[in-house]
């Protein structure tokens, strides 16, 4: 709230009325210096989101007016600092990152006037956190799940659209944010979507811009396509739409030289995170491929040998995509069997081949391509007989895992994971491990006639050597329908999700090393 001040000569009236800081002027009263706090103590190279920088006053009052913009500076060279800031109310808080062990301090520095400034208190900064563990960094602008994140081909990560609180308050976002891992920063794009989108998907195209198609805004699914450019930070529809309306769709970078991206499958009603699909939602058989130099969409020479919804879509070594699970049938479809082969497309042909054997009807699983070239296919959830009701009327999550073999297009079983997930997510990391990470489990309660679904904070390991699944460090707290990115350095960020509960979206984002 802005002061009301007595009368006084206009010149010093001036002074009074901001830090003076950020105009280079001297003032008798107003933002003197700056208390900054850090944590005691912090890992090296583990961001930590509470620098905390604070304008106060000569008798150390917080001085809510202050204008300026603050720097900053650390004893550790190699630290990541933010960026030159502004505080909101006199106050700001960051995130930073120690790179150096030992006591280290961060200052913080009005621009135009040097002596507005303050240190922080020192913080002992040991080893770098280890192995196998899950640290926080930075939050989102905006809680999100459902979105997307696409790893940009400059190392930082563009994070899109999903559901979340907004004008509904709660529902599709148009909104979106880069995540920056030298700072550890999220920082809104220049522009929003062109439509709130939750349900859709978001490819990096060979040019380094991002294809987003589909999805849903609430009231129904869109055939709508956009581009995100990162040299603007602005999105601007495509050329053409897609064919079909589609959400819980997918949509694959062929590497065929042609820079065309396979959109396949996905339902036409508002789809979900995790949980029972809609009424009347059982995907489509329906395939079509975008080019980036027209911008349009055109039909792919066949369909798919199932109606696949919320399916996995896996690049393989030999230049097909692999197509696989997302056609157990909802409620509302009685009698459809639900269809186990999985589907290959040929981009030389533009067509699609069943694979020779049987895979997953799950909806939600996650298919992650092993260093050997083989797809291991975890989890999911399928609608079940449980408690003696015909007609799928419960879902359950599953701690399947299977193998597809790249050589003889067959699904082989796999080791069962520790606990059974859907909307989870499955990152292969560098040196070959996958790191299974959230999601949620659920069951059919038999007393209330109803699926429960828990969302996890529960992580674990896949060996591709010996098979296994190993528990591994929790993640900070509870996430289903986030996203897992591998980024430049080695490092996993995960983010949004849901915590569980109705509108229960979150804005936080941690790290795995």
């Amino acid at each position: 709230m802005k002061a009301s001040w007595l009368a006084i000569p206009s010149l010093c009236g001036l002074c009074l009325l901001s830090a003076c800081g950020g105009s280079g002027g001297t003032s008798l009263t107003g933002a003197t210096h700056f208390a900054v706090t850090t944590p005691a103590a912090a890992n090296a190279g583990t961001a930590f989101n509470n620098l905390t920088v604070t304008a106060l006053d000569a008798s150390n009052h917080t001085f809510t007016t202050y204008s300026g913009t603050v720097r900053f500076t650390s004893t550790d060279g190699s630290a990541a600092l933010p960026v030159p800031s502004v505080l909101t109310n006199g106050v700001g808080i960051f995130t930073a990152t120690f790179n150096s062990s030992g006591m280290q301090t961060i200052t913080a520095t009005d621009t135009v006037n040097q002596t507005i400034t303050g240190m922080s208190n020192e913080t002992q900064v040991c080893c770098a956190a280890p192995a196998g563990t899950f640290t926080p960094t930075g939050s989102m602008q905006f809680a999100r799940e459902g979105h997307t994140a696409t790893l940009l081909q400059d190392g930082t990560v563009l994070i899109a659209g999903g559901e979340g609180p907004g004008a509904n308050p709660f529902g599709p976002l148009a909104t979106a944010e880069i995540y920056n891992p030298t700072t550890g920063m999220f920082t809104p794009t220049a522009g929003s979507m062109e439509t709130a989108r939750v349900g859709h998907t978001a490819t990096l195209l060979t040019n380094g811009n991002v294809l987003v198609t589909g999805g849903n805004d609430a009231a129904r699914a869109l055939a709508t396509a956009e581009i995100f450019d990162p040299a603007t930070g602005m999105f601007t529809p495509t050329a053409g739409n897609m064919e079909n309306n589609r959400v819980g769709h997918t949509a694959t970078l062929l590497n065929d030289g042609s820079g065309r991206v396979l959109v396949a499958g996905g339902g036409t009603v508002p789809g979900v995170v995790f949980g029972p699909l809609p009424i009347g939602d059982v995907g489509t058989f329906s395939a079509e491929l975008f080019d980036p130099k027209s911008g349009q969409f055109t039909p792919v020479g066949n369909d798919m040998s199932a109606r696949r919804v919320y399916h996995t879509a896996t690049l393989l070594s030999n230049g097909d995509v692999l197509l696989a699970g997302g056609t157990s049938p909802p409620l509302s479809v009685l009698g459809q069997q639900p269809i186990l082969v999985g589907d290959l497309f040929s981009p030389a042909s533009a067509m699609f081949t069943a694979t020779s054997s049987g895979g997953t009807t799950a909806v939600h699983p996650a298919a992650t391509t092993l260093q050997d070239g083989n797809v291991l296919i975890t989890g999911g959830e399928v609608g079940s007989s449980a408690c003696g009701v015909n007609g799928g009327n419960f879902w359950s999550s599953l701690r399947n895992a299977l193998f597809f073999i790249n050589s003889d297009t067959s699904f082989v079983g796999a080791n069962e994971m520790s606990a059974s997930r859907t909307s989870h997510t499955a990152t292969i990391l560098p040196g070959g491990e996958v790191l299974i990470a959230g999601g949620a489990m659920g069951q059919g309660n038999c007393v209330l006639h109803r699926d429960e679904f828990a969302p996890l904070a529960s992580a674990e390991l896949f060996n591709s050597a010996n098979g296994t699944f190993t528990p591994t460090g929790s993640m900070e707290g509870t996430r289903a329908g986030h996203t897992a990115t591998l980024l430049s350095n080695g490092k996993v960020l995960l983010v949004g999700g849901t915590g569980g509960g109705d509108n229960a979206a979150l804005a936080t984002a941690e790290l795995f090393q």
